[in-house]
């Protein structure tokens, strides 16, 4: 009877957090995507400064949130 409730908790508890990862994946899949569209129309419309400088926030905003992605992509050596 205890492994029932043990797993009565465990069960929705895995739930949530599975679904709070994925929640947070596509935040950030999001986010990337953006950041990417938008450093791809500044160097289409031939702004190199602006290029530049969305280039650089992006590298910023990769390497706060890289750690997020890492965690549910396939990587080898």
């Amino acid at each position: 009877m205890k492994r029932f409730a043990i797993c009565t908790v465990l069960f929705p508890l895995l739930l949530a957090l599975g679904a709070l990862c994925m929640s947070e994946l596509t935040h950030v899949k999001k986010d990337v995507l953006s950041s990417v569209d938008e450093l791809y129309q500044a160097v289409e419309s031939g702004d190199t400064a602006q290029a530049g400088e969305l280039a650089e926030e992006f590298q910023q905003h990769w390497e706060n949130t890289e750690h997020h992605i890492m965690a549910f992509v396939r990587h080898g050596e």
